[in-house]
């Protein structure tokens, strides 16, 4: 039996989960040009790169704080979208 993970402990850089970090680089190679990353939380994943996007604001580097479900930008503003942490938290 493996002992439970702190979702904290995930990006921890002082401990070592390798699964995470896997997903997480095979998601930046797909990434180009402007990248939204939507649900960013506290935008540990890409760091100021990028536009961060949430519903609160959780000091994340450029942060739009709003919903998912209505983006405050235009059309073709983004070359990719990213939104690896949100599902469970979409209503049915």
């Amino acid at each position: 039996m493996t002992d439970a993970v702190d979702i904290g402990d995930i990006f921890n850089p002082n401990k070592k989960y390798p699964i995470i970090p896997g997903r997480i680089s095979l998601m930046k190679m797909f990434c180009y040009g402007k990248v939204l990353n939507i649900g960013c939380f506290e935008g540990k994943m890409f760091g100021g790169k990028v536009t961060n996007l949430d519903i609160i604001d959780n000091g994340a580097p450029n942060l739009v704080i709003a919903s998912a479900s209505k983006l405050p930008f235009a059309d073709k503003s983004f070359d990719t979208a990213v939104l690896s942490e949100i599902l469970e938290h979409v209503e049915d």
